[in-house]
């Protein structure tokens, strides 16, 4: 059998670790320890720091700037296939942007209901492919739409046959145009379809540790809302992603030909306003009240000196007043 400690071994041993001097008792040490915390500067720095959680199993591997590009780049994204899939479906069509989040490819898996409709696309020139999967709540009214329906939801869950799929792949291929078109700035990639699965499990794009940047499209057909998410392997894309802070940015501010002279023309035609300015004058407020009718104020410029001209508040020209045809006028000199 054990040795049973004495009280004073006991008080010794709670003065070792909790700071109470020895001779006290047990719960004399405990209540000195309490009133002790809330004086203590080591405890109130403790309890003042701010703990972030960190998953070293899954470390972030994207960088914010490059997470905050991929933002952006599919936002537009998702302005551009909204109207191309308006037009396409002839019908009212909304796409937003939900999120932008880097998962491994193993928990993207897993977030995928195991009926759906996923594609692989190739990235030429890129090695690897991506992954875009289109939700069954938004996948069968698309197809019933395309066929002639109203676009209604079907009842039940089941897998897409071989003719659904290949209806659904009009949609996939309207959405890599406008992916090629919003990636273009960046680089010129040709995404095209390389596979398609019903099953995710079964379309493997890269190894489930594998980084990838998971972006979420909410979708709206009238009164039926789906989700369509697009995976990106940051493998794949790793060798441009430096660009994303650089070209991007630049061109996301440049505008095209096209928009250059439309804006230009609408200059054109935009009215605006000119005078003449003398020099400044001093004049005091007895004299202004005195002014009447056919009373000459005397300016201390010459005939002979140039006036500013002014355009819209701002000095343009110099010039000199003059009549044409019976009108006022300038001539810039």
């Amino acid at each position: 059998m054990g040795k049973i400690l004495t009280q004073e071994e006991v008080d010794a041993l709670l003065a070792s670790v909790g700071g109470a001097p020895a001779g006290t008792s047990g719960g004399e040490a405990e209540a000195a320890g309490d009133s002790a915390m809330p004086t203590s500067p080591k405890r109130r720095r403790e309890s003042d720091r701010k703990v972030t959680l960190y998953n070293f199993r899954r470390p972030d591997r994207v960088p914010k700037e490059q997470m905050r590009s991929l933002h952006f780049l599919h936002d537009s994204f998702a302005r551009s296939f909204s109207s191309s899939l308006s037009a396409y479906l002839r019908a009212l069509v909304s796409v937003s942007l939900v999120s932008v989040e880097q998962l491994t490819y193993g928990e993207f898996l897993l977030s995928l209901p195991d009926q759906t409709a996923i594609y692989s696309l190739s990235m030429s020139p890129l090695d690897g492919v991506c992954a875009l999967e289109i939700d069954s709540s938004l996948a069968f009214p698309i197809i019933d739409r395309l066929l002639g329906g109203e676009g209604e939801p079907t009842a039940g869950v089941r897998n897409l046959t071989e003719i659904e799929q290949n209806i659904i792949e009009g949609v996939v291929r309207l959405a890599t145009q406008d992916l090629r078109e919003i990636w273009r700035p960046i680089a010129e990639l040709s995404f095209d379809i390389h596979g398609r699965e019903v099953r995710p499990q079964l379309l493997q794009v890269v190894s489930p540790s594998e980084v990838v940047v998971i972006i979420v499209f909410d979708v709206k057909i009238g009164e039926i809302r789906g989700i369509i998410n697009f995976c990106l392997p940051y493998l794949v894309i790793e060798p441009i992603a430096g660009k994303f802070g650089q070209e991007w940015e630049s061109a996301r501010k440049a505008i095209s030909v096209e928009e250059h002279d439309r804006l230009v023309g609408l200059l054109h035609e935009t009215p605006t306003s000119i005078s003449l300015d003398a020099r400044e004058d001093s004049f005091t407020i007895r004299d202004l009240l005195s002014m009447e009718v056919d009373d000459i104020l005397e300016l201390s410029t010459s005939i002979d000196d140039p006036l500013a001209v002014i355009v819209s508040g701002l000095g343009k020209f110099a010039g000199t007043p003059v009549r044409i045809h019976g009108k006022k006028g300038v001539q810039i000199i």
